[in-house]
């Protein structure tokens, strides 16, 4: 299962909003946080598209004044919601590769608790998926290398080895 929200069928409430507000995060403490999810979204025509955006509110969900994500269905400047192109039918995403995993940097909010707000607006256009929705604490990224240099120049039994720990799992 997970978040459908049906602009597709809004007809004539182009503007309107969906909001998903989460339950108090804490972040204090954590090293490395990050928001990930999972989305699917087909634009239904050139014109017409729908906008996500993510605010976060570091007052109890009183006030929402910092944004942390903002896509739109029209791709401006390369930054696009749109994770299967445009379709003049509902979209329901049918396979993996219509979907595509965002993650956000949370480390710069480092707070007591965060409360976050998804916040779609209906552009008049098509269906939009949401799913896996996880806070992550991951461990900063460690390389080491060790390096053998060959005997001498144009030997070819020189080497290099690098151990990568932490970060995001492959």
């Amino acid at each position: 299962s997970c978040i459908y929200l049906n602009h597709y069928n809004y007809s004539g409430n182009k503007g309107a909003i969906d909001e998903l507000i989460s339950k108090p995060i804490q972040l204090m403490g954590s090293t490395n946080p990050f928001l990930e999810f999972d989305l699917a979204y087909a634009r239904y025509s050139g014109t017409d598209a729908e906008k996500l955006r993510i605010l976060l509110s570091a007052d109890c969900g009183l006030t929402f004044p910092i944004e942390i994500y903002n896509k739109s269905g029209l791709d401006i400047d390369g930054n696009t919601l749109t994770t299967y192109g445009s379709i003049s039918t509902s979209f329901f995403p049918s396979d993996s590769s219509q979907w595509r995993t965002e993650r956000i940097d949370l480390s710069a909010y480092n707070m007591d608790s965060v409360i976050l707000k998804f916040e779609a607006t209906n552009g008049y256009g098509n269906n939009l998926f949401l799913d896996n929705i996880y806070i992550y604490n991951y461990p900063p990224i460690n390389i080491t290398s060790s390096i053998s240099d060959a005997s001498c120049f144009g030997g070819s039994e020189g080497a290099i080895q690098l151990t990568i720990e932490g970060g995001f799992p492959p």
